[in-house]
């Protein structure tokens, strides 16, 4: 009966939505709570993350109780993710839009608003605080990395599609007419104010490139490659070198149809993180030529290398 009720429970939850709340600018509203009350509103880019960091949860768990490992570990590395994640997409962004800022009250309003997360601050930050914790359990950083490298994959499913039902400014440039839905979307009554975009092209019909649909499609498309690889014997740390080196090509081409400011050395923050992050791999890949041409020659299957 307890089974019945959890698969019909997605279907019941939409349909109460639907029937209590409504959308507006990026948060559900819900209907029946008086709006004075600060949790009548709720962040749909919110709800994403959060359903992000379960997953990504559950996803680590299974890896770690598979390999035999401490699946506290793996709750504590999550609720690090999560507030370095956080912490650092919030400093990132106010590093990406300082020339908006204006003085002192500029930059607390960037920094303690309920929008602007970058992906690539929280990554960096997330990742130097979930290297600390490891370190001090003396657990191997590379190990784990490569265990998660399909978990990072999902994550940042979440963070995308949370980016897409918020409407948070994260889509890309104007679209061809002849780009069908969802590929080419407006967003009328996302969190960011349309206005500016039909101003910017002085077309009150334009739609833009869904971006944050692109890169959700992509990444799930990594998540599945290492899903399925994730039994696989790597080299250590080559897995989520990998991941790294496919995620930041991706997002280097995909800035070319986004609106992010070219602001840093004439490519945009995004695309300047990604440069450092394949340079970085590459130089990883060349470290490990060695492991990586016995593993290509091998093709050994086992459990992620402990080495």
């Amino acid at each position: 009966m307890l089974k019945r009720i959890l698969v019909f429970f997605p279907v019941l939850f939409l349909l109460f939505l639907n029937l209590t709340c409504h959308y507006e600018r990026g948060f559900i509203v819900i209907d029946f709570l008086p709006q004075s009350l600060f949790f009548s509103k709720i962040s749909s880019y919110g709800i994403m993350l959060a359903l992000g960091f379960i997953t990504a949860n559950f996803l680590l768990q299974r890896e770690f109780d598979r390999l035999k490992m401490d699946t506290k570990v793996a709750d504590n590395l999550i609720i690090i993710l999560a507030v370095g994640g956080i912490i650092g997409s919030k400093i990132f962004f106010v590093w990406e839009s300082y020339s908006e800022w204006n003085g002192w009250e500029g930059f607390k309003n960037a920094m303690f608003s309920g929008g602007g997360l970058t992906w690539y601050g929280g990554f960096i930050v997330a990742n130097i605080m979930a290297y600390i914790y490891l370190r001090n359990k003396k657990i191997s950083y590379l190990r784990v990395a490569d265990i998660g490298a399909h978990v990072m994959a999902m994550g940042y499913v979440f963070g995308r599609m949370g980016c897409l039902v918020s409407g948070d400014g994260c889509y890309g440039i104007a679209a061809p007419a002849n780009w069908p839905a969802p590929f080419a979307m407006a967003f009328p009554n996302g969190a960011a104010p349309w206005s500016e975009i039909i101003r910017m092209y002085n077309d009150p019909a334009v739609r833009v490139f869904n971006t944050p649909l692109f890169e959700a499609l992509f990444s799930f498309l990594l998540f599945s490659i290492f899903y399925l690889l994730r039994k696989k014997e790597w080299p250590l740390g080559v897995k989520f070198m990998t991941f790294i080196l496919f995620h930041s090509i991706f997002r280097f081409l995909v800035e070319f149809i986004r609106l992010n400011p070219r602001d840093v050395f004439g490519v945009s923050q995004a695309q300047f993180l990604s440069i450092i992050l394949v340079v970085a791999a590459v130089f990883y890949y060349i470290y490990k030529q060695g492991e990586i041409r016995q593993f290509l020659k091998l093709g050994k299957n086992g459990n992620t290398s402990s080495k």
